[in-house]
């Protein structure tokens, strides 16, 4: 940035690091200057929106992230952030919205399957959210989190003996959250 300020990708970049260190003021303040730069920089529209999502700040990340995809109408990380900024927001309809309009851009993303899935079932229809979770395993057969909520909506549904096996591969995943949840969810079903 001192060699080139003039250089929005820079910024851009600095605010990425800064948001996954966790220091969201000062990556909002480099997405902004990126932004300054270069007004039409999709991707730092995008990234500011994450960070004002990151931070309760609903409306000004909606408008960021509608910015980024009227520029940029096929740029599939955008929908599949925004759609977890809606979410968030429990605005399930319109999150499915954009994780569908992702899903056309990129079908095989199985993250966007397993949050495709969550917000199905957050709307009261467990079967299509199976569906999406199977998916999101058929893609990417050792993706922890969505063996984990596959096996939570199998369990919830009554299914026990099929929860258990997708419950123990999502207690191996090397995420320790995933880990945790599945564990606990084990516990409370009886099972090791």
């Amino acid at each position: 940035i001192s060699l080139d300020p003039d250089l929005p990708e820079a910024d851009n970049s600095l605010g990425g690091i800064l948001l996954e260190s966790g220091d969201v003021a000062h990556a909002e303040a480099a997405f902004r200057e990126a932004i300054r730069i270069q007004p039409d920089y999709a991707e730092a529209h995008s990234n500011l929106g994450n960070a004002l999502s990151t931070s309760d700040r609903f409306e000004e990340a909606r408008y960021h992230f509608e910015i980024a995809l009227r520029l940029q109408p096929d740029y599939a990380a955008a929908r599949y952030n925004y759609a977890l900024a809606l979410a968030r927001v429990n605005r399930f309809a319109e999150a499915q919205r954009q994780i569908e309009a992702m899903l056309r851009l990129e079908p095989g993303n199985a993250a966007a399957h397993d949050l495709l899935g969550n917000l199905l079932l957050a709307e009261g229809k467990p079967q299509p959210a199976l569906n999406e979770f199977r998916e999101a395993i058929r893609i990417r057969p050792d993706f922890g989190r969505a063996q984990l909520d596959l096996g939570e909506a199998l369990a919830d549904s009554g299914d026990t003996a099929a929860a258990l096996p997708q419950l123990r591969a999502a207690a191996q995943s090397p995420q320790p959250a995933v880990r945790q949840e599945a564990a606990q969810l084990l516990q409370r079903l009886g099972a090791r």
